[in-house]
Formats: C-alpha cells, structure tokens, sequence
C-alpha cells in the first residue's frame, strides 16, 4: 500500500479527499495531514509518503515552496498540486518542478481519482529506474573495489619484487587482467605508467643504498639492473649526477 501526505488549509478539502480515496478503493493510505506548508513540510520530511498533495496557496509557506524544499530529499515521491482557477503562473511553476498533476478547485470525484491513477504509474516507473540505478552503482562498486585491490596487489608486488625482472604481462596475469586494460587502470590509479613507477622504486631503493655506502655497481644489481652502464644512465637522467657522485656528496654532508 501506497503512502500519501495531505495538506491544505481548508479542512473540508482534505476530508474531500479522503473520502474519495476510501470511494475509489485505491491502494493508498493516509499517513499525515496539514493545513499550512510549515507543518506540511516537517510531516512530509518525518513519514517520506509515497504521494503529496498539496494545496499552492498556503499560510506560512506554499506548496510549491514546500516541493522545492523536499524533492531532493524525495525523489520518488509523486507531487500533485491543487490550486485556484486561473492560476496560471503557479501552474506553470509546478511544471518546472516536475510536479505530477496540477487539479483546480473545487476539485471533484474524477480530477482526484485520475490524478492517483497517473501518480500510480509514475512511482511504479520511478521506483523501477531507482532499482535499476541501486543495481548499477552496486556493481559499479564491486567493480571499482575489485580494481583497487588489483592495484594495491600490483604495487606491493612491485615493492617487494623490484629486483627481479618483470613485465607488464607478469602482473597482468597476477590480477586476471589483460595487460593494456592494467596499463590503462595503474596509470589512471597512480598518475603515472608502470615503467615509471618501477623506475621510481628503483632509484629511491638505490639511493636508500648509496647513502648508506654501498658500491654503485653492487646496488645497481640489487635494485634490479643487470647493465651498469644503464643504471648509470637512468640514475643521471633523474638525479642530475651519477651514483657515485651521489655516494660521494650524501657521504661529505
């Protein structure tokens, strides 16, 4: 059963309504009713109905004040206004508010019935897409924890194995992904392409080493470079001065 929210400040309009309800045998119950927007509004927020009507014109704030201040909140929640004849400015602010149906006073039998009718379909409808929308995000979800773990598995794989020869179709296989899809999730992940990030742990284990005295040509091995020369190259490109000269000026500080 349905649940739907009142308010108007005019009490012979909300029996009105009620009576109609219970005539047409709809499947909606009555939870709350107010007759100004200020009580409206704090009943609308504490039960969550299903359904609002709501007069436009009230005592202390508006009905369209009040579905402004809700329909964030409520976004399943189906808004149908009442209002005078000829209101027309107030009629076409509600359309901009994506109310559901618009019902001028004096409002009968069939206007109110028709209207519930057509709000039955739109929260069925709109119920079907939050469902859809829950499902999708959950398994976007899955999804990006899934990848995350992949990634943090990755780099302390790299962490703990930098030393040894490895490539991307390596730690591809470790996490089941196929190596330009891990390339493209460690770089949008990390800022930066594997290669780079190897090279950054390399040289930052190799500095560790060099200032502890250790040999340039020892630590390039241990860091992962079977070519000295290599080493010598990379580590100059980014420190500016080769590994020795690197030793030589952490050993004179």
């Amino acid at each position: 059963m349905k649940s739907m929210v009142i308010i108007d400040d005019e009490s012979v309009v909300i029996e009105a309504i009620e009576l109609m309800v219970q005539r047409a045998g709809l499947d909606y119950k009555i939870v709350g009713t107010a007759d100004n927007g200020v009580d409206g509004l704090h009943i609308v927020r504490r039960l969550r109905p299903d359904v609002v009507i709501t007069d436009i014109r009230m005592p202390g704030m508006d009905g369209l004040t009040l579905i402004e201040q809700t329909t964030q909140e409520l976004p399943l929640c189906v808004f149908i206004v009442i209002s005078g004849y000829r209101e027309f400015e107030y009629a076409h602010k509600a359309i901009s508010l994506n109310v559901s149906d618009y019902i001028e006073k004096p409002i009968d039998y069939q206007s109110v019935v028709a209207a519930l009718l057509r709000a039955d379909n739109l929260l069925d409808a709109r119920r079907k897409v939050h469902k859809i929308k829950n499902v999708d995000r959950a398994r976007q979800l899955e999804k990006t924890e899934a990848q995350n773990a992949a990634i943090a598995k990755v780099l302390r794989y790299i962490h703990e194995n930098y030393a040894q020869e490895f490539g991307l179709d390596e730690l591809s296989a470790l996490v089941g992904m196929t190596p330009a899809y891990l390339s493209g999730l460690f770089k949008e992940n990390t800022g930066t392409s594997y290669v780079k990030y190897l090279t950054a742990v390399r040289m930052n284990n190799a500095k560790r080493m060099l200032q502890k005295g250790e040999k340039a040509m020892a630590v390039a091995e241990k860091v992962g470079y079977r070519e000295y020369n290599y080493f010598c190259k990379v580590f100059k490109k980014l420190e500016g001065v080769t590994p020795t000269e690197y030793r030589d000026q952490s050993w004179d500080r």
